[in-house]
């Protein structure tokens, strides 16, 4: 707030700044960021500026009492600074807290994203591969195992998908539902402790009951050995067949 007091009429927090108190997965920064009207001469080491003709009234919110650069402009602007994967694990993040829908970020993107833009094909790209109405992916290590599906040149997976074993429903991370194969992703912050143990295995047990083939993937695997672990999923599938 007493950055966007500093910047004056106009003055919105952006960029990383923003994406941090959207709370979007993927971003991070201490340093405040802002869009001004570019004729404002406003220089300091404290903070990053930003320069803009124009920051069209849809693009601007407040959070709180904080001016602020709405989700889907945080998104566009965050496109030119974060590597693709943070900035699809941010999208796919704003999705699921409901932060923006998808229909709303394509409409700032075809309004704001001309030529030149820095990120926007990359975003434009997230958001094809994704395709219309996915179930937006929960987690970061969901993200990371997404991208190396769609590099593998294996089959697309359906994302999220429901299934129900003996009157209890479940969402597969990632599914082949014609052929039983699924790919559940592993982290110790949503499977850790004796509880959520002992249903992950009950769990288990019902979807191997009905057929399914589970093939799980942790962080060391999307990370230390992934083309071990797709090769692993390759043959899963082979047998499926």
């Amino acid at each position: 707030m007493a950055a966007c007091l500093w910047g004056g009429d106009g003055a919105v927090v952006s960029h990383r700044a923003a994406g941090v108190l959207w709370d979007l997965e993927g971003v991070s920064g201490s340093t405040v960021e802002l869009w001004v009207p570019a004729d404002r001469k406003l220089r300091t080491t404290k903070l990053t500026v930003h320069r803009t003709d124009e920051l069209p009234r849809p693009d601007r919110t407040h959070l709180g009492c904080i001016p602020i650069t709405t989700p889907a402009r945080t998104l566009i602007d965050l496109a030119g600074v974060l590597d693709e994967e943070s900035l699809e694990a941010a999208v796919e993040n704003g999705f699921r807290q409901g932060r923006v829908s998808e229909r709303l970020l394509r409409a700032r993107l075809d309004a704001l994203g001309g030529s030149g833009r820095a990120g926007t094909a990359s975003l434009r790209q997230i958001l094809d591969r994704r395709g219309e109405k996915a179930a937006a992916l929960e987690h970061r290590l969901e993200v990371k195992v997404w991208r190396l599906l769609l590099r593998s040149g294996l089959l697309k997976p359906v994302r999220q998908q429901p299934v129900e074993v003996a009157g209890r429903r479940y969402r597969l991370d990632f599914a082949w539902p014609s052929f039983r194969v699924a790919v559940e992703a592993d982290g110790f912050a949503t499977h850790g402790g004796r509880r959520a143990f002992h249903g992950d295995r009950r769990r288990m047990a019902g979807l191997v009951s009905e057929g399914w083939r589970i093939v799980p993937v942790t962080w060391h695997d999307a990370t230390a050995r992934p083309k071990e672990w797709l090769q692993e999923v390759g043959r899963t599938l082979a047998l499926a067949r």
